[in-house]
């Protein structure tokens, strides 16, 4: 397996590469900012990226992997990140991204997480979120927009939330919340949960 890393910070470059030697992989370039990831991607076509979303440079996180979802057979994208707010999380999926893990998950999943994503399923494992929201995406995919509560919504969901639960952390109704996640997958490439992590992420154009 091929796969390019980019982080803005050389530390982190440096341990994700030593916990990917630990399985069938190979790193083939480590990039901090978002130009030269990109620019690399197009011309080595590596299997997988990881991509953290503190990126130097002009491109930041988000924006890099939006370009590299619009290169022709783009890789699999796995986002490896220390923010997780609601926007970080409906931002990555909104762009393309194949799988969300927090750096503070254990090493044991994040491998579990590139294994996933290289193999064409997603994977998204966000966490609890930390920090504070920066509200930087409005709308779903498709360019209708999101409400404010749909991105809550949207975030839970794929923080794998029941609609129970959803309802509990927002302190609504069931029936209300059941409505709120019909609207979000009505603005979404995908009908139903089963679909949102479904197997192979070219499946939903």
């Amino acid at each position: 397996m091929r796969i390019v890393v980019a982080d803005g910070h050389p530390v982190a470059r440096v341990g994700t590469v030593n916990t990917l030697s630990e399985m069938d992989a190979r790193a083939i370039g480590e990039f901090g900012t978002g130009e030269e990831a990109l620019a690399f991607i197009e011309k080595a076509k590596p299997d997988l990226v990881v991509l953290a979303l503190n990126l130097t440079g002009k491109m930041d996180g988000i924006e890099t992997l939006a370009m590299i979802k619009k290169l022709e057979d783009p890789p699999f994208v796995l986002v490896f990140t220390g923010h997780n707010t609601d926007d970080d999380v409906v931002s990555c999926m909104n762009a393309g991204a194949d799988g969300f893990v927090h750096k503070r998950a254990s090493e044991e999943q994040f491998l579990k997480c590139v294994e996933r994503v290289a193999s064409g399923k997603r994977a998204w494992h966000p966490g609890e979120k930390v920090g504070d929201p920066r509200s930087r995406i409005h709308t779903a995919p498709d360019g209708e927009p999101l409400t404010r509560r749909q991105r809550e919504v949207l975030a839970l969901i794929l923080r794998r939330y029941t609609n129970e639960e959803i309802a509990e952390v927002l302190a609504i109704q069931l029936q209300t919340a059941k409505n709120h996640v019909r609207a979000v997958f009505q603005k979404l490439p995908y009908r139903n949960r089963r679909e949102l992590f479904g197997r192979d992420r070219r499946l939903r154009k």
